[in-house]
């Protein structure tokens, strides 16, 4: 894939040369919006060894907000989102670990 070029929006937000937006919308909540479409990311403050990261459940791509509950993208389409947002994070120096939260 190209490399990605991100441009900031404000203290919390960044856009890519590609036209999707990452958001940081609350502590425990990320925004991922492209074409008029929004998909919510939920995060929680985690730790990989000793760096600070955000973790998130590995199937939180499967669909954007304003999908039936019942349906979900096709493999390539949330593999192309995900890249799209842990190279936002990168931009932002934000590490992303995905992994379901202890219970």
């Amino acid at each position: 894939m190209a490399a990605i070029g991100f441009t900031w929006i404000n203290n919390q937000a960044v856009r890519s040369d590609q036209g999707f937006e990452v958001q940081m919308v609350s502590q425990d909540c990320i925004e991922y919006r492209e074409f008029g479409r929004a998909l919510t990311v939920n995060v929680e403050m985690g730790m990989s060894g000793s760096t600070p990261c955000l973790l998130i459940s590995p199937d939180c791509f499967s669909r954007w907000d304003d999908m039936p509950q019942s349906a979900s993208l096709d493999d390539d389409e949330q593999l192309r989102i995900e890249h799209n947002f842990r190279e936002a994070m990168r931009f932002q120096s934000v590490k992303i670990v995905a992994e379901h939260p202890e219970c």
